[in-house]
């Protein structure tokens, strides 16, 4: 009688070993997160999708915990949280607080130099630098409107020049 050609038992316990191994070491491997986010994204989600229901003083308080925690933990926070915190800062008018969060995400996320260096801007009350060039005859209109403006104590964009935005308000630079 002659034997099949297929593949012999002995082989095909080896596969099957070899399978077992390779699947139970992919469970075994854990991915690192690369950023702690704890409550940053409901203080977020009630902030903004429900715009009056957080109370930037708790949601200011939660999230400077959570960053001592992560800080504890050797964990990286994700961009944006010290920023913010900044904000939530400004809200409750704790200025050097505020400045010292802005400063914070600044290091960490170099990308954020320009939101970070308008957002200091509006803190001081000074409008933000325009983006795109203008006619040459603009810098003294500019600087007309800019002087009437710091004579009635308001910013450039018509609000108060020392008050922070109110959470879910639409903000325009």
């Amino acid at each position: 009688m002659a034997r099949d050609a297929g593949p012999s038992s002995r082989s095909l316990r080896w596969i099957a070993v070899a399978t077992v191994v390779v699947c139970a070491g992919a469970c075994a491997t854990q991915r690192v997160p690369l950023y702690r986010w704890g409550p940053y994204e409901s203080i977020l989600y009630s902030m903004w999708i429900e715009p009056g229901t957080a109370d930037p003083v708790d949601a200011g308080e939660r999230l400077a915990t959570d960053l001592r925690a992560a800080e504890a933990a050797g964990a990286r926070v994700p961009p944006g949280v010290h920023a913010h915190l900044g904000w939530l800062y400004w809200l409750q008018g704790l200025q050097a607080e505020a400045r010292a969060e802005f400063a914070a995400e600044r290091a960490l996320f170099p990308e954020s130099a320009t939101l970070i260096d308008d957002m200091i801007a509006r803190m001081d009350g000074v409008a933000a630098r325009p983006q795109a060039s203008a006619p040459s005859d603009a810098p003294e209109a500019a600087a007309d409107g800019a002087a009437d403006d710091a004579a009635d104590g308001s910013a450039a964009d018509g609000s108060e020049a020392d008050e922070p935005p109110v959470a879910g308000e639409e903000v325009t630079p």
